[in-house]
Protein backbone atom coordinates (compact mmCIF):
# COMPACT_ATOMS: atom_id res chain seq x y z
CA UNK A 1 0.00 0.00 0.00
CA UNK A 2 2.66 2.58 0.84
CA UNK A 3 4.48 1.56 -2.18
CA UNK A 4 1.59 2.45 -4.01
CA UNK A 5 1.01 6.11 -2.59
CA UNK A 6 5.01 6.72 -3.22
CA UNK A 7 4.67 5.72 -6.65
CA UNK A 8 1.11 7.79 -6.83
CA UNK A 9 3.27 10.91 -4.98
CA UNK A 10 6.18 10.61 -7.23
CA UNK A 11 3.79 10.02 -10.65
CA UNK A 12 2.39 13.08 -9.66
CA UNK A 13 5.50 15.34 -8.67
CA UNK A 14 6.89 14.25 -11.88
CA UNK A 15 3.60 15.22 -14.13
CA UNK A 16 3.69 18.89 -11.84
CA UNK A 17 7.26 19.40 -13.12
CA UNK A 18 6.54 18.33 -16.75
CA UNK A 19 3.53 20.36 -16.77
CA UNK A 20 5.70 23.49 -15.19
CA UNK A 21 8.26 22.81 -17.62
CA UNK A 22 6.02 22.81 -20.69
CA UNK A 23 4.20 26.25 -19.25
CA UNK A 24 7.54 28.19 -19.01
CA UNK A 25 8.59 26.57 -22.11
CA UNK A 26 5.56 27.95 -23.79
CA UNK A 27 5.40 31.20 -22.34
CA UNK A 28 9.20 31.51 -23.16
CA UNK A 29 8.41 30.93 -26.73
CA UNK A 30 5.42 33.23 -26.60
CA UNK A 31 7.27 36.22 -24.80
CA UNK A 32 9.95 35.62 -27.99
CA UNK A 33 9.97 38.14 -30.62
CA UNK A 34 8.76 37.16 -33.87
CA UNK A 35 10.66 37.91 -37.30
CA UNK A 36 8.52 40.22 -39.38
CA UNK A 37 8.76 37.95 -42.89
CA UNK A 38 7.30 40.46 -44.83
CA UNK A 39 10.34 42.87 -44.18
CA UNK A 40 13.15 39.65 -44.44
CA UNK A 41 11.75 39.39 -47.61
CA UNK A 42 12.17 43.16 -48.50
CA UNK A 43 15.52 43.19 -47.35
CA UNK A 44 16.55 39.68 -49.02
CA UNK A 45 14.81 41.64 -52.12
CA UNK A 46 17.38 44.68 -51.72
CA UNK A 47 20.60 43.09 -51.10
CA UNK A 48 19.39 40.36 -54.31
CA UNK A 49 19.56 43.43 -56.14
CA UNK A 50 22.60 45.13 -54.73
CA UNK A 51 24.55 41.89 -55.27
CA UNK A 52 23.47 41.73 -59.28
CA UNK A 53 23.92 45.74 -59.50
CA UNK A 54 20.23 45.18 -61.06
CA UNK A 55 18.63 48.61 -62.05
CA UNK A 56 16.11 49.05 -59.64
CA UNK A 57 13.79 50.53 -62.22
CA UNK A 58 14.06 46.91 -63.82
CA UNK A 59 12.22 45.02 -61.13
CA UNK A 60 8.50 44.47 -60.91
CA UNK A 61 7.52 43.11 -57.56
CA UNK A 62 5.06 40.93 -56.21
CA UNK A 63 4.32 40.24 -60.31
CA UNK A 64 1.46 38.25 -61.29
CA UNK A 65 2.20 38.04 -65.15
CA UNK A 66 -1.01 36.94 -66.73
CA UNK A 67 0.41 37.80 -70.21
CA UNK A 68 3.21 35.80 -69.78
CA UNK A 69 1.17 33.05 -69.36
CA UNK A 70 -1.31 32.96 -71.13
CA UNK A 71 -1.99 30.13 -72.99
CA UNK A 72 1.54 28.74 -72.61
CA UNK A 73 0.62 25.89 -69.78
CA UNK A 74 -1.71 22.91 -71.70
CA UNK A 75 -2.84 22.29 -67.64
CA UNK A 76 -3.75 24.98 -65.42
CA UNK A 77 -4.65 28.46 -66.02
CA UNK A 78 -3.20 29.75 -62.58
CA UNK A 79 -1.71 32.54 -62.35
CA UNK A 80 1.26 32.14 -59.52
CA UNK A 81 2.33 35.84 -58.16
CA UNK A 82 6.61 35.91 -58.00
CA UNK A 83 8.06 38.11 -55.37
CA UNK A 84 9.69 39.63 -58.70
CA UNK A 85 10.40 39.86 -62.02
CA UNK A 86 13.52 41.08 -63.77
CA UNK A 87 14.02 41.19 -67.63
CA UNK A 88 17.13 42.35 -68.88
CA UNK A 89 18.66 42.07 -72.38
CA UNK A 90 19.60 38.08 -71.84
CA UNK A 91 16.96 36.76 -69.66
CA UNK A 92 13.87 36.76 -67.49
CA UNK A 93 14.31 36.43 -63.86
CA UNK A 94 11.62 34.62 -61.92
CA UNK A 95 12.59 35.61 -58.21
CA UNK A 96 10.79 33.69 -55.40
CA UNK A 97 12.30 34.36 -51.82
CA UNK A 98 11.33 31.80 -48.93
CA UNK A 99 12.47 31.75 -45.67
CA UNK A 100 15.35 28.76 -45.23
CA UNK A 101 13.03 27.14 -42.35
CA UNK A 102 10.68 26.83 -44.03
CA UNK A 103 11.98 24.62 -47.42
CA UNK A 104 9.20 21.94 -46.64
CA UNK A 105 7.33 19.35 -48.32
CA UNK A 106 4.52 21.34 -48.86
CA UNK A 107 6.69 23.89 -50.74
CA UNK A 108 7.76 21.25 -52.51
CA UNK A 109 4.44 21.55 -54.37
CA UNK A 110 4.56 25.21 -55.13
CA UNK A 111 7.72 25.52 -56.13
CA UNK A 112 6.97 22.18 -58.94
CA UNK A 113 3.95 24.70 -60.15
CA UNK A 114 6.34 27.35 -60.68
CA UNK A 115 8.92 25.73 -62.02
CA UNK A 116 6.73 24.13 -64.37
CA UNK A 117 5.00 27.69 -65.32
CA UNK A 118 8.56 28.60 -66.31
CA UNK A 119 9.48 26.04 -68.63
CA UNK A 120 5.77 26.17 -70.34
CA UNK A 121 6.52 29.92 -71.17
CA UNK A 122 10.47 29.39 -71.78
CA UNK A 123 9.18 26.35 -74.41
CA UNK A 124 6.48 28.17 -75.42
CA UNK A 125 7.56 31.79 -76.28
CA UNK A 126 11.10 30.77 -76.78
CA UNK A 127 12.68 32.55 -74.41
CA UNK A 128 15.68 32.64 -71.44
CA UNK A 129 14.13 32.40 -68.62
CA UNK A 130 14.34 30.70 -65.34
CA UNK A 131 13.38 30.89 -61.30
CA UNK A 132 15.72 32.30 -58.60
CA UNK A 133 14.72 31.08 -55.40
CA UNK A 134 16.36 33.13 -52.80
CA UNK A 135 17.00 31.24 -49.32
CA UNK A 136 16.78 34.15 -46.61
CA UNK A 137 18.66 32.82 -43.51
CA UNK A 138 18.38 34.35 -40.51
CA UNK A 139 20.58 34.55 -37.10
CA UNK A 140 18.25 32.59 -34.71
CA UNK A 141 16.44 30.69 -37.12
CA UNK A 142 17.09 27.25 -37.76
CA UNK A 143 16.51 25.29 -40.61
CA UNK A 144 13.98 23.05 -41.17
CA UNK A 145 14.64 20.01 -38.52
CA UNK A 146 12.73 17.57 -39.73
CA UNK A 147 13.58 17.73 -43.67
CA UNK A 148 17.24 18.88 -44.56
CA UNK A 149 17.47 21.15 -47.19
CA UNK A 150 20.18 19.70 -49.29
CA UNK A 151 17.21 16.42 -49.69
CA UNK A 152 14.73 18.76 -50.74
CA UNK A 153 17.15 19.96 -53.80
CA UNK A 154 17.59 16.75 -54.62
CA UNK A 155 14.27 16.29 -55.92
CA UNK A 156 14.56 19.36 -58.41
CA UNK A 157 18.47 18.19 -59.16
CA UNK A 158 16.92 18.00 -63.30
CA UNK A 159 15.96 21.85 -62.61
CA UNK A 160 18.90 22.93 -61.25
CA UNK A 161 20.75 21.30 -64.45
CA UNK A 162 19.65 22.73 -67.06
CA UNK A 163 19.35 26.15 -65.40
CA UNK A 164 15.69 26.73 -64.98
CA UNK A 165 16.23 26.74 -61.22
CA UNK A 166 19.56 28.59 -59.39
CA UNK A 167 19.01 28.76 -55.78
CA UNK A 168 20.78 32.01 -54.11
CA UNK A 169 21.09 32.18 -50.39
CA UNK A 170 20.65 35.53 -48.74
CA UNK A 171 22.38 35.72 -45.36
CA UNK A 172 20.98 38.11 -42.95
CA UNK A 173 22.95 40.09 -39.91
CA UNK A 174 22.43 40.15 -36.64
CA UNK A 175 21.64 43.45 -36.89
CA UNK A 176 19.31 42.88 -39.38
CA UNK A 177 17.68 39.95 -37.79
CA UNK A 178 17.23 42.35 -34.53
CA UNK A 179 15.48 45.10 -36.79
CA UNK A 180 13.03 42.06 -38.40
CA UNK A 181 11.91 41.27 -34.25
CA UNK A 182 9.45 42.88 -32.76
Amino acid sequence: EEEVKDKQSSETAAATVAAEASSNSSSSEAARPRTNWVKAEEMALSRYIDQRQINRANVISDAKLVSHFDGVDPISNTQPIFDAYIRDMESEIFIDIRPERLISPPYRDRLYVLLSKINHYRSTKRVNAHLDLVLVKVPGEEGPRYYPVDRFFEAFSPAIATGLLRVVTIGLSEEDAALLKG
